[in-house]
């Protein structure tokens, strides 16, 4: 992207965060993925040289930060800069929900995309030791895009879209006519769900 060349906050602020993916890549960020692997996943269509590419730009500006685990791989954390983005991203997520919720395609809408984002918002401080199988249904998808389960521990939770062979504590069924209201939905009832099943081993 052409830089601005201003001396001026707003300019220099847009400098960083307008850059084509930025703003996706800090949302994946916020929402919980420190990997490369894990962002790949989060934003499918964006190629790995160019991920790797921004994540440098973000990384020069100080607001993220790249860690060496132990096993010599790397993830990504970000930086005290980075966190007081957090609630400037939450702002786009809200205004885009007011104002261009209606003008979403039926090429927008990516079940793959919209159940990992789900991970994030399932709660797993409802059990200790117990693993719940929520298994969900797109009925007005097709194929691999119709059938998905949810592996949640207490360690986090799994997505897969291929049947994991045991008998599901949750079902949710359900369309995908737009990701906003199924993301909440669906959350919803499995926070709920889970309230109830805290208890039960499985």
């Amino acid at each position: 992207m052409e830089k601005y060349n201003r001396y001026c906050p707003v300019a220099k602020a847009a400098d960083i965060l307008c850059e084509k993916w930025v703003i996706l890549i800090l949302r994946e960020f916020m929402m919980g993925s420190t990997r490369f692997a894990q962002l790949r996943r989060g934003l499918p269509k964006i190629s790995p040289s160019v991920l790797s590419r921004r994540l440098k730009e973000i990384e020069m500006q100080g607001v993220i930060t790249r860690i060496k685990r132990s096993d010599n791989s790397f993830e990504y954390r970000l930086t005290e800069a980075g966190e007081e983005i957090r609630p400037i991203v939450l702002s786009f997520g809200a205004w885009g929900y007011k104002w261009v919720k209606n003008k979403i395609n039926k090429e927008d809408l990516d079940a793959g995309h919209l159940l990992w984002d789900m991970r994030h918002c399932i709660n797993i401080e409802y059990f200790e030791n117990q693993r719940v199988v929520v298994h969900i249904e797109l009925s007005d998808q097709r194929n691999i895009d119709r059938y998905w389960w949810m592996l949640i521990d207490s360690n986090g939770v799994d997505l897969c879209f291929e049947d994991i062979g045991q008998d599901p504590d949750i079902i949710v069924v359900t369309t995908l006519s737009f990701e906003g209201c199924l993301a909440r939905a669906c959350t919803f009832r499995c926070n709920h769900a889970l309230k109830k099943i805290k208890n039960i081993r499985v």
